[in-house]
C-alpha cells in the first residue's frame, strides 16, 4: 500500500521530569531534559533512540541524584504493508531511580496499531508490558498491569463500547481509569490509563 494515503502518528518518551518543590524548598523550576524521545513523520518510516547510563545531580536543597536511568531504548516504526498499514513502538527503561527513593529495574511497553482499509477502526495489540523490581524505599512492590483495555482503544467509540460493556462493579472500581464515572455513557477522550508515564504513546 501507498504510505502517501495514509498519515502515520508514533511516538515514544522513555523518560523525563520537572520538579517544582524538594522538601520545604518551594517555587524551583528544575527540568530534566527528556530522554528516548523519538517520532515518525506522517509518511511512516522508522525512529531509533538509545539512551547510555544518565544521571541529574542538584546541590540544593541537599546534594542528592533527582533522576538517574542505566539504559532507554525506544523503537517507533510506521510501515505500509500490502494489504495494511502498521505503527509499531516499543520502549525499555532499564533501572531507573527518582530522588533516590523510587526504583523501577524494568519498564517495557509494546504497542503495535494495525489498520486495514476495509475496517473502520485500527486493531491494536501488544506482546506484553510489564514493570519489575519496583522499590519505594525498603517496600517492594508487584505491579500488575491491565492490558484488556489496550486492545479496545484503537477508537474513542470502541474504548466506550468496551466500558459499557463491563459490570457494574467494574465501572465502580475503575471508571477513574477511563476519566468517566460509573454512570456514564461514554468515557472522555483520553484512553484509559494502563501503564506509567514513562515510555510511549501511539494512535
Amino acid at each position: 500500500m501507498n504510505s502517501l494515503d495514509y498519515s502515520f502518528s508514533g511516538s515514544a518518551v522513555g523518560a523525563g521530569a520537572q520538579f517544582n518543590r524538594l522538601y520545604d524548598k518551594r517555587d524551583l523550576d528544575i527540568v530534566i531534559p527528556t530522554l528516548g524521545a523519538g517520532a515518525i513523520p506522517i509518511t511512516g518510516g522508522l525512529c531509533l533512540t538509545h539512551v547510555p547510563p544518565f544521571r541529574y545531580e542538584v546541590q540544593e536543597p541537599r546534594p542528592q541524584t533527582l533522576l538517574s536511568v542505566e539504559r532507554i531504548d525506544t523503537r517507533v516504526e510506521g510501515r505500509a504493508l500490502p494489504d495494511r498499514y502498521e505503527t509499531e513502538v516499543d520502549c525499555e527503561v532499564e533501572s531507573i531511580e527518582v530522588v533516590e527513593k523510587l526504583r523501577l529495574g524494568l519498564v517495557k511497553l509494546h504497542l503495535l496499531s494495525t489498520r486495514y482499509p476495509s475496517q473502520e477502526n485500527p486493531v491494536v495489540s501488544t506482546r506484553g508490558n510489564r514493570i519489575e523490581g519496583m522499590w519505594l524505599g525498603k517496600v517492594e512492590a508487584t505491579v500488575v498491569l491491565d492490558e484488556e483495555p489496550l486492545a479496545a482503544s484503537g477508537s474513542k467509540s470502541q474504548l466506550a463500547g468496551f466500558f459499557r460493556g463491563q459490570t457494574a462493579d467494574y465501572r465502580e472500581r475503575y471508571a477513574w481509569r477511563f476519566r468517566t464515572t460509573a454512570a456514564a455513557a461514554e468515557p472522555a477522550t483520553r484512553r484509559a490509563v494502563t501503564s506509567t508515564r514513562s515510555c510511549g504513546k501511539l494512535s
